[in-house]
């Protein structure tokens, strides 16, 4: 009977680890389609590109810092929701190329 209960105590600590695994394989996927994508586009404005994507970067995790000093853990998911619907916003009204 003991047993069973601590292996069910150890449940959530797999499932956890679960998900940064799969959290990780998530955003490394995102990072490198994009970093696809970006060279892509026009291979002449290749640094142009480059530039814009780092500074793209480089605002979110200034928001995101900004976030957490603000009011913690809960206003740094809000502001990834918000960065995300804001991109999804941006690709559906822009349209097929």
């Amino acid at each position: 009977m003991a047993g069973a209960a601590a292996g069910a105590a150890q449940l959530p600590l797999i499932f956890m680890s679960v998900s940064a695994v799969l959290l990780d394989i998530g955003v490394s996927g995102d990072q490198t389609l994009g970093r696809r994508a970006a060279k892509l586009l026009r291979p002449k404005a290749r640094g142009r590109i480059n530039g814009q994507f780092f500074l793209r970067r480089r605002d979110r995790l200034a928001a995101c810092r900004h976030c957490l000093a603000w009011s913690g853990c809960n206003a740094v998911c809000g502001a990834g929701a918000a960065f995300g619907f804001i991109a999804l916003a941006a690709d559906l009204t822009a349209g097929p190329e």
